[in-house]
């Protein structure tokens, strides 16, 4: 498995972590979900399509489903099965051994967040799930904000929740998406997107 090279320095004051594909490989878990929500209409997401838009906010990503394979989906219904799903499904939930040691190294020394397109209380769910829960100061999800990823919103407002200027944070992201809300955010970012893909082989 590769290494994952990281030193905090004196332009670095704190550190902010996404979610999904960077601390935590939650993604079968949330695929579950989305079929669990789809199964009534006879469809099926595959895994191919699917892991090319990860990071898409759940509504958002079954909506763009629904258009494209025409499907006469009630999003308010599928939105409630792909939740009941995903909390039955936690034990599927793994950690990104790679960035979650290094989370584990620098919680004594730095102040950490995680800042998620997705909802909160499912950040929550996936952290705990994981043991990863009580290395993070702070939580943003999707629904604190105006604007998801590539939009800087989060990290913003992670930054703001941490008392850090957003110059003196760095970012760890899986997603083209999420380097660009970072950058876009004025903060360092490293793309870790290897460790996940890594820990499945």
């Amino acid at each position: 498995m590769s290494e994952l090279k990281f030193s905090p320095d004196e332009s670095c004051a704190a550190l902010i972590f996404y979610c999904d594909g960077t601390l935590v490989d939650s993604a079968p878990v949330h695929l579950a979900g989305y079929n669990a929500s789809l199964a009534e209409y006879g469809k099926v997401m595959s895994w191919e399509w699917y892991s090319s838009r990860l990071g898409i906010p759940a509504r958002d990503l079954l909506l763009i489903f629904a258009k494209e394979f025409e499907v006469p989906l009630d999003i308010d219904r599928a939105m409630m099965i792909y939740a009941n799903s995903f909390h039955e499904n936690l034990a599927l939930i793994r950690e990104v051994t790679l960035v979650a040691e290094l989370a584990r190294t620098c919680r004594k020394k730095l102040p950490m967040a995680v800042a998620s397109n997705g909802n909160s209380d499912h950040v929550i769910a996936s952290l705990a799930k994981a043991d990863l829960l009580p290395l993070f100061d702070v939580i943003v999800g999707r629904e604190a904000v105006a604007h998801g990823k590539p939009a800087p919103d989060l990290y913003l407002e992670a930054a703001r929740r941490l008392s850090v200027d957003p110059e003196l944070c760095v970012v760890f992201e899986d997603s083209p998406e999420g380097m660009e809300s970072a950058r876009r955010a004025g903060m360092r970012a490293y793309d870790v997107s290897f460790a996940v893909a890594a820990q499945r082989k």
